[in-house]
């Protein structure tokens, strides 16, 4: 497993640290990882309905001019105002926008939150330059192991590293961290009273994928099981 910390990993680490950035972009292949990464740094920042120095845009229809008027005026009673663009689009790689971010005010945050990010273009190198840029990465295997394995602990219980993957490998190559997490919410509620999570567990409530049912089909057809072949059936 890789031993560099991964820029979700970077993000918490600043966020421990109490450190505040004059501007973030985040985004990449696991929107789930990546809302979790935004919620989490608004929620440091206090970006709540209460606050009257956060504001956030969403989607296409906004200007440039509009973001940059916004992010001249003053904090009211705060140290700081808080802008969130999210898929916004093109419209951020304007050359106002990349001038206006060069010297953003010391009172001034932004988050950029893109569903795509497209490393070629002058944002995220204007913005790579800072070292503000968050990027979450397909989840590999052991990317999903580590989190499933940190959720279950956190919940008092406790797994083995074979029924780890095995759970994990139930799932299939290709699925994505939010069904990994609705898959382990069935999972911790079935097991509510129990200490262990067990192989058998799994197999009563996890969906699995159909590829690894075929799988388990195939191997009891070997085995001459018709019964267990016909259920996977």
């Amino acid at each position: 497993m890789n031993n560099t910390k991964s820029d979700n990993q970077i993000l918490d680490t600043l966020i421990k640290e109490n450190k505040v950035l004059p501007i973030y972009l985040l985004g990449g292949e696991e929107a789930f990882v990546v809302n979790r990464m935004k919620n989490k740094l608004l929620n440091f920042l206090e970006c709540g309905d209460e606050n009257m120095n956060f504001t956030s845009f969403i989607g296409k229809e906004v200007s440039i001019n509009e973001v940059i008027e916004l992010g001249e005026t003053m904090p009211f009673l705060s140290d700081r105002r808080i802008i969130l663009l999210e898929n916004m689009g093109t419209i951020l790689n304007e050359d106002k926008f990349l001038e206006y971010i060069e010297n953003i005010p010391n009172y001034l945050t932004i988050i950029i939150v893109e569903e795509k990010i497209d490393k070629r273009a002058r944002l995220y190198k204007s913005i790579k330059k800072k070292e503000a840029t968050f990027i979450v990465e397909k989840a590999k295997e052991e990317d999903k192991a580590v989190w499933v394995e940190y959720r279950i602990k956190a919940e008092g219980k406790k797994i083995s590293k074979r029924n780890l993957f095995y759970f994990i490998n139930s799932l299939g190559k290709d699925v994505e961290m939010f069904q990994v997490e609705n898959e382990l919410e069935k999972l911790l509620a079935y097991t509510y009273e129990k200490r262990e999570i067990e192989q058998d567990d799994i197999d009563a409530v996890v969906s699995m994928s159909i590829e690894n049912k075929m799988f388990t089909m195939l191997d009891s057809i070997m085995n001459r099981d018709k019964i267990e072949a016909i259920r996977q059936y």
